[in-house]
């Protein structure tokens, strides 16, 4: 049997019973999990990051053609192409901000 594989109830059973065995690892439990949850929230922001460059890179690709030239010379197509890219921009910028706060919410959790 796996620990996967026990419900909740048996774990903190198994836990309390062995608490004695555990007595210095219990004591830093919540650290590592708190600091396990940042990790992966840390990783969210990354992920959010890449996808802003992405749209970022695809963004210059795409408006480099008409550098300096005025607004009504850029075909309709293009300008709808790059709101959107500068839409995902944004959304990728705000779910890294959210990611990050999160991560520090841990951490922050973690050291008290």
């Amino acid at each position: 049997m796996r620990l996967e594989d026990a419900t909740k109830e048996e774990l903190v059973w198994w836990i309390r019973k062995n608490q004695f065995a555990f007595k210095y690892e219990l004591k830093s439990f919540s650290s590592d999990i708190l600091f396990r949850r940042s990790e992966a929230h840390q990783k969210k922001a990354r992920e959010a990051g890449n996808r802003y460059l992405d749209a970022l890179k695809q963004y210059e690709a795409l408006m480099s053609p008409y550098n300096g030239q005025p607004l009504s010379q850029i075909p309709d197509e293009v300008i709808y192409q790059a709101s959107d890219l500068s839409r995902e921009m944004e959304r990728a910028r705000v779910a890294q901000l959210r990611a990050w706060k999160r991560g520090d919410r841990c951490l922050n959790e973690a050291s008290r």
